[in-house]
């Protein structure tokens, strides 16, 4: 099937590459399927930031292996 009008690709690969939203969610804003995006963000080696809770997750992790290794007093 034949789209009527084009993928404006830029504008998917700012979004995906803000990583606020979800593949399906990048889909149905720009009007094409998440497995189209995930393909051709695979294709064209895109990478995402990490949401705000992910980042927050990492860096968790990261002070409870300092805290670890740290020696006691």
């Amino acid at each position: 099937m034949r789209r009527d009008t084009p993928i404006d690709w830029a504008a998917v690969e700012v979004d995906y590459r803000a990583g606020r939203l979800s593949l399906r969610e990048l889909g149905e804003k720009h009007a094409c399927s998440h497995s189209t995006i995930a393909n051709f963000a695979t294709r064209h080696a895109w990478s995402r930031k990490a949401d705000a809770r992910g980042a927050v997750q990492e860096g968790m992790e990261l002070s409870l292996v300092v805290c670890a290794a740290s020696p006691r007093a």
